[in-house]
């Protein structure tokens, strides 16, 4: 319940900051995928603390992917989380670490909430290529490079509400 009350905190102020971009349903959703990471826990029992469900997801959670996937229509987060899982370790921000993280390896806990997440994790993983992403995820027209700082940008937003 907290991850809720949390991600329409998150969403209401983030709404009037991002306003005047033109990615605004994507970053609200990046949003509260950060409110899922962050401020719920985990996601999945991917990182954080977790109560004995480890492993399942909430009612919470499944409200806040279903919700995140209806403001990104064109599949633009499917589309970084596939490129995300096709970059080197290495060389992925923390914002980034903590996004492939939390649909890794996760086919146990599959739901109709996460699957499609689950499915482009489980896509760049597979073929390395962010070709392969582009190419399955064609109705989202941003750039990796565009994504990566639109993730940048939602990881600022609601900063003050989640600590």
């Amino acid at each position: 319940m907290r991850a809720f009350i949390l991600f329409v905190a998150v969403l209401a102020t983030s709404s009037a900051m991002a306003s005047a971009y033109i990615f605004n349903p994507l970053l609200l959703g990046l949003v509260g995928l950060k409110v899922l990471a962050i401020g719920g826990g985990s996601l999945l029992g991917g990182i954080g603390k977790r109560s004995v469900r480890q492993g399942e997801m909430t009612v919470d959670e499944n409200l806040l992917l279903t919700t995140v996937t209806q403001l990104d229509p064109n599949g633009c987060i499917l589309k970084l989380l596939c490129s995300l899982q096709s970059k080197p370790e290495e060389a992925r921000t923390a914002q980034e670490a903590v996004l492939v993280r939390m649909f890794s390896d996760n086919q146990d806990s599959l739901t109709s909430a996460n699957a499609a997440f689950v499915y482009a994790a489980g896509v760049g993983r597979e073929a390395q290529d962010v070709a392969s992403c582009d190419k399955l995820f064609s109705k989202c027209l941003m750039e990796e490079e565009q994504l990566s700082r639109v993730l940048q940008q939602s990881w600022s937003c609601g900063e003050q509400v989640l600590q």
